[in-house]
């Protein structure tokens, strides 16, 4: 890899505790001045960094046939992982036919178009798996710029929960949002 450019590509196994730094920097920044509120994880929440690492190497070795499955797409500048997008599969098998999506990158690194190609990786993946029939994602309503980015690349709204969370005594609206991936399996309906 060739200076500090960024480059996105699947996460291997040897990419699980530079996701799991990565996580805990981005984590850190919710909420943060000039930031909106992207987690509902609290500022300063104590991560089991150990045991993360451990999961992520798990469901990343997982066939898609699997509940718990994972797979992770990474964008890497030099040995730092800055930026993720990571798919899990249901945790029941009758589930197995969605994968739920979730992203983030770190803010020196964000309004760089990093989001979208992690989209397109993704995308383009799930468009090749057979069991993939949908994408499923949540984000908070007042991310206008996720969720201009969701759309378009295909995700819409199905649903939305008032009033989902309260951070720091503030509500917050929580929008579900699918994409249906053209799958090359004949039992989709």
């Amino acid at each position: 890899m060739s200076g500090d450019q960024p480059v996105v590509r699947m996460a291997t196994a040897g990419d699980a505790w530079g996701l799991v730094t990565h996580l805990d920097r981005h984590m850190a920044e919710s909420g943060s001045p000039g930031t909106p509120v992207f987690t509902p994880i609290p500022a300063g929440s104590v991560w089991h960094d150990e045991l993360l690492f451990l999961q992520l190497q798990d469901f990343w070795q997982r066939p898609l046939t699997e509940f718990g499955w994972g797979r992770c797409w990474i964008v890497q500048t030099g040995q730092s992982v800055v930026g993720a997008l990571v798919l899990r599969g249901a945790t029941t098998a009758a589930g197995l036919h969605r994968a739920t999506l979730a992203m983030g990158l770190e803010a020196d690194f964000r309004r760089r178009r990093l989001g979208a190609a992690l989209l397109q990786h993704a995308v383009a993946w799930s468009e090749q798996q057979s069991e993939i029939a949908w994408l499923d994602l949540r984000v908070f309503a007042h991310n206008v710029a996720g969720l201009a980015l969701y759309g378009r690349h295909g995700f819409a709204e199905i649903g939305r929960v008032v009033d989902f969370m309260r951070i720091a005594g503030e509500p917050l609206d929580d929008i579900l949002m699918a994409r249906r991936t053209p799958s090359l399996s004949t039992a989709d309906h």
